[in-house]
């Protein structure tokens, strides 16, 4: 019998880095949880009736030594996928919210940390969540691959790709200069204006697939009164720019996000003279 069951990957968690988006995102993962704990239940249930069935079987081949051995291994997976299963299950009951350094977790308790879900495999303060004798990473939820991965026999449903967080990447254009964003590299752009004249911003490259978030700051270093103007993939507020500090020295920073593949961007004020 076969485990029909997927689990849907939940969506990004809040962050308290990022207040712009917090109220959004907390509520869309918080309306995800009643669906992803009925999934899990579901998923232990084939799990259970997976091992039963396989039991059978290897009562049946039982009375022939030849296969004994084979029968014997094939339970002993079963038993090991029937337990995974057992465990989910028992962390969507036992679910505790975003990860909290300050909160003592114990056996059987579930949280969500950097995308992912995870259980509390003994009671625990201060151990950052990540798979191994403290904790266990559910399966079929959000999964970070760094590196190189060699992925056998195995299905990514819908999976979500994203470029580099994090980075940064500095400017410092000249008057009449472009600048032009590769959001392949970062998330995170500082660009140093020059005393007078007018800097333009070009359209990003690289952006991510139609159907991927992305976002990232603008972060502009005021040395005068130079002027900005920006490509017309970003869209602002009523069709209008900001207008940008004019103090040396000050910071401005704007926030910007696609999810239509660079074919706009919306942008927004993060902060001005700052």
């Amino acid at each position: 019998m076969a485990i029909n069951t997927s689990i849907t990957t939940l969506p990004t968690p809040p962050t308290s880095t990022d207040s712009a988006t917090f109220s959004t995102r907390a509520d869309a993962f918080l309306a995800a949880l009643p669906t992803f704990q009925t999934q899990l239940n579901s998923y232990a249930g084939e799990a259970n009736s997976t091992q039963t069935a396989i039991n059978a079987t290897q009562s049946a081949a039982a009375a022939s030594a030849s296969s004994a051995q084979a029968a014997q291994s094939a339970a002993a997976a079963s038993a090991s996928s029937a337990q995974a299963a057992s465990d989910v299950a028992a962390g969507a009951a036992n679910y505790r919210g975003i990860y909290s350094a300050a909160t003592t977790y114990t056996l059987g308790q579930s949280v969500s940390f950097s995308g992912a879900v995870y259980i509390a495999n003994k009671t625990n303060l201060n151990i950052t969540p990540v798979s191994g004798a403290d904790w266990f990473l559910i399966p079929n939820g959000d999964v970070t691959l760094n590196d190189t991965q060699t992925l056998t026999k195995k299905t990514l449903s819908a999976p979500v790709l994203v470029s580099p967080r994090n980075n940064t990447a500095s400017f410092s254009p000249a008057s009449g200069g472009t600048v032009t964003l590769d959001l392949s590299t970062a998330n995170v752009f500082v660009i140093t204006l020059p005393s007078s004249g007018t800097v333009t911003i070009a359209a990003p490259t690289n952006p991510p697939a139609s159907g991927t978030y992305f976002e990232f700051a603008l972060k502009f270093v005021t040395q005068g009164t130079a002027a900005v103007t920006f490509n017309g993939a970003f869209k602002f507020p009523g069709a209008v720019a900001p207008g940008l500090t004019a103090v040396t020295g000050k910071v401005d920073t704007l926030v910007a996000y696609t999810t239509d593949g660079g074919a706009s961007y919306q942008t927004f004020t993060a902060g001005l003279n700052a």
